[in-house]
C-alpha cells in the first residue's frame, strides 16, 4: 500500500485533492494547504473543522463503536497466492514508461503561425475595465493551451490561431452571465494582454540508461537502470500483495449496518471542502460528476459505506491489537512519510484527528499486510 497522509482521512476521500487538480483559483486555500505539505506553519489555515469534524483526538470515528460494527475474520497470516502478487514485465514495463514519460521533453516551434489543434504556451494579464483582477494572469510563468478549443472563456482559444511566436496581443472576450466562479465578473467585457511563448512540437521520451538514472536527482538512489527496474518491481508486487491481503479480509468481515447519519456527515464534509476551495455546491457537484443533489446523495450512500467499511474494519483491527497513536508515532510517522518530524502545521490544516486517523490505520494495515504469507 502507498504510504499516504490523505489515504483514509475521511469518508469524502480526495475530494480535497480533485478540487486542487481542477485549478479553481482557490488561491488562499490551495496556499495554505501547500504550506501545510512544505512543514511550513506560517500563515497556515485551519481547517480542522473540515478534515477532523467526526474524528475524535486520537483518530477513531466519533460516535462509532467499530467492534460492535464489524465482526473481524481472522487477519493474520494471510496466505497470497503467487499469481496475485507476481508483476508481468509489460507491468513493469508500463510502470517504467509511466516515469520516464514525466522527463519527456518537447520541441518549441517558434517560426510559424498558430494553428487550430496546436498546443502552445501562452502568457497573459487579464483586465476588466482598464483593472487587473484575480486569477487573470499567469505572473510570467506560462500556460499550456489548445488553439480553437473552449477551455477558455469566449472565443479567446480561437483568437489566438494565426499569430506567431513572439507576438503579443489583446484578446477580448465577455465573460459568461452567470459565471459562477466569479459572480463579479459576470457578463463583463475583459482584455487579455497575450503572448505567444512558443508552440508545443514533437515529445521526446528519455531512454532508460545507467547514465539517465544516475543524473536524474529523483532516480540517483536507484543506482543504475537494472536497479531502478528491480527496485519498482518489488515494490509493485508489495502493493499488489498487500491489497490482495487488505480486499481478503474485508471481504470477509460482517457488517452491521451503519448509522444512517454517516451519509449525512459524508454531504457535510463535500460542502465543507468544497467551500474551504471557494466552491459553491452546483460547481463543486459538477466536477465530481453528479448531475444533481439526489444523484449525489444516491452516490454518497454507497460509496461512504464502502469506504467506511475499510476504516471501520482497520480501526477495529486497531482496537483490538491495542494500538494508539503518541507523539512518537506521530513524529515517526512524518518523518517516515513526508521528510520531516515537524507536523505542526499539518496539524493546524487537517486537524489533529485526522493525523491520528491516517497514523493509526496505517499501523493496522502494516499489522495485517506484514503478517502475510507469499506462496
Amino acid at each position: 500500500m502507498n504510504k499516504n497522509l490523505i489515504r483514509l482521512g475521511s469518508v469524502c476521500t480526495c475530494l480535497s485533492l480533485a478540487f486542487s487538480l481542477a485549478g479553481c483559483g482557490a488561491s488562499s486555500s490551495s496556499s495554505s494547504s501547500s504550506q501545510a505539505a512544505s512543514g511550513s506553519s506560517s500563515a497556515v489555515e485551519d481547517h480542522s473543522d473540515v478534515y477532523s469534524a467526526y474524528l475524535n483526538d486520537d483518530g477513531t470515528l466519533k460516535g462509532v463503536d467499530s467492534a460492535t460494527l464489524v465482526t473481524l475474520p481472522q487477519y493474520k497470516g494471510i496466505s497470497v497466492p503467487a499469481e496475485e502478487y507476481t508483476i508481468t514485465d509489460d507491468e513493469l514495463n508500463t510502470q517504467i514508461n509511466s516515469i520516464l514519460d514525466q522527463y519527456a521533453t518537447y520541441d518549441q516551434i517558434t517560426d510559424r503561425a498558430i494553428a487550430d489543434g496546436d498546443v502552445v504556451n501562452i502568457d497573459y494579464v487579464g483586465t476588466v475595465d482598464g483593472e487587473e483582477f484575480s486569477g487573470g494572469n499567469t505572473n510570467g510563468r506560462g500556460t499550456l493551451v489548445t488553439a480553437g478549443s473552449d477551455a477558455y472563456i469566449d472565443d479567446f482559444l480561437t483568437q489566438i490561431i494565426g499569430h506567431t511566436p513572439g507576438e503579443t496581443f489583446d484578446v477580448n472576450v465577455t465573460f459568461p452571465d452567470p459565471y459562477e466562479n466569479n459572480p463579479d465578473l459576470a457578463g463583463k467585457a475583459a482584455v487579455f494582454h497575450t503572448t505567444i511563448n512558443y508552440i508545443q512540437g514533437d515529445k521526446h521520451v528519455p531512454e532508460l540508461t545507467d547514465e539517465f538514472v544516475s543524473q536524474t536527482s529523483a532516480l540517483a538512489d536507484y543506482g543504475t537502470a537494472q536497479g531502478m527496474k528491480d527496485t519498482i518491481r518489488t515494490s509493485m508486487e508489495d502493493n499488489k500483495a498487500d491489497n490482495y491481503v487488505l480486499q481478503k479480509v474485508l471481504d470477509e468481515c460482517q457488517f452491521s449496518e451503519f448509522p444512517a447519519d454517516l451519509v449525512d456527515q459524508s454531504m457535510a464534509q463535500f460542502e465543507s471542502q468544497a467551500s474551504a476551495y471557494g466552491l459553491d455546491m452546483e460547481t463543486a457537484r459538477s466536477m465530481m460528476g453528479y448531475e444533481s443533489e439526489d444523484a449525489q446523495r444516491e452516490a454518497m450512500t454507497a460509496s461512504a459505506q464502502e469506504q467506511l467499511k475499510t476504516v471501520v474494519m482497520l480501526e477495529a483491527i486497531a482496537k483490538a491489537e491495542g494500538l494508539t497513536v503518541d507523539e512518537d508515532a506521530l513524529t515517526n510517522y512524518f518523518s517516515t512519510n513526508v521528510g520531516t518530524s515537524d507536523y505542526s502545521a499539518y496539524q493546524t490544516y487537517y486537524g489533529r484527528g485526522y493525523l491520528c486517523q491516517a497514523v493509526l490505520l496505517d499501523s493496522a494495515m502494516d499489522l495485517v499486510t506484514s503478517s502475510a504469507v507469499r506462496a
